[in-house]
């Protein structure tokens, strides 16, 4: 029986990691390119279980396996590409296929996003904003304006029809390996792969991947499962203590 409350309790617990998890989902669905988090619990300490005979206990056979406990094991990200909203905001952009923009934090080194709801700082570098600056293939790009025009492969032009630079769409090959932060941004030790003729849209943005309907009934499957563990931890907790009253009785 006391085995029950460890199955129990480690279970209501990975569930309470679940709906954290859901919950940051859930407050994330307006977010361009946010990327969903699916977590994952996975049994602890596993025990055979074997048979013997009554009186010869030689030749035992296996039964099975019993799980001591369940644990957290990680939260996966799902890449799957959200679809292009259109905005019309004149700095906003979607990278259609595979890809990530490329941004330059302050202090050095970078992350990458999926997010291109872009801006113009104080310097008038093209921006995320609380992110940092966004790579072009000659580093940061400065723009005079928002008054800016761009073709299908992501390079900016001004008001006359001069190029500025090109919007620099960088890849991975193991995407397993990126490392996600805030802001929908990923960080990782990888090479960077440069994506050879990119699609970008401008005026769009890509909309989180995050399904509402999977995510509320993953919700609601979790909290009845806490709900029904909560239930069976009181009896057992009845069972005990009258297993302790009846025990002193005897």
């Amino acid at each position: 029986m006391f085995q029950g409350f460890y199955n129990l309790t480690s279970g209501m617990m990975v569930q309470s990691q679940k709906l954290n998890v859901i919950s940051n989902n859930m407050a994330n669905v307006k977010t361009p390119g946010y990327k969903a988090d699916t977590y994952l619990g996975r049994n602890f300490r596993e025990e055979m279980i074997l048979r013997t005979g009554n009186v010869d206990k030689g030749g035992s056979r296996q039964l099975g396996a019993v799980s001591m406990a369940k644990v957290g094991d990680s939260a996966n990200v799902s890449f799957e590409e959200g679809a292009p909203e259109q905005t019309d905001g004149n700095l906003d952009f979607a990278i259609n296929g595979s890809g990530f923009f490329k941004i330059a934090v302050p202090g050095g080194g970078f992350c990458y996003t999926r997010n291109g709801s872009f801006s113009v700082d104080q310097e008038g570098m093209l921006a995320l904003n609380g992110v940092g600056r966004v790579q072009g293939q000659g580093g940061d790009i400065y723009l005079d304006s928002d008054a800016i025009d761009m073709d299908a492969a992501g390079i900016l032009y001004d008001p006359f029809g001069e190029e500025i630079d090109g919007i620099e769409i960088v890849d991975f090959d193991d995407y397993a390996q990126l490392l996600k932060g805030e802001d929908s941004t990923f960080t990782t030790n990888q090479q960077e792969l440069l994506v050879e003729n990119p699609k970008v849209m401008k005026g769009y943005l890509e909309q989180s991947n995050v399904d509402v309907l999977k995510e509320t009934t993953d919700m609601i499957a979790s909290q009845r499962s806490i709900q029904g563990a909560a239930q069976i931890l009181k009896m057992y907790d009845t069972i005990m203590g009258k297993a302790v009253t009846e025990i002193g009785k005897v």
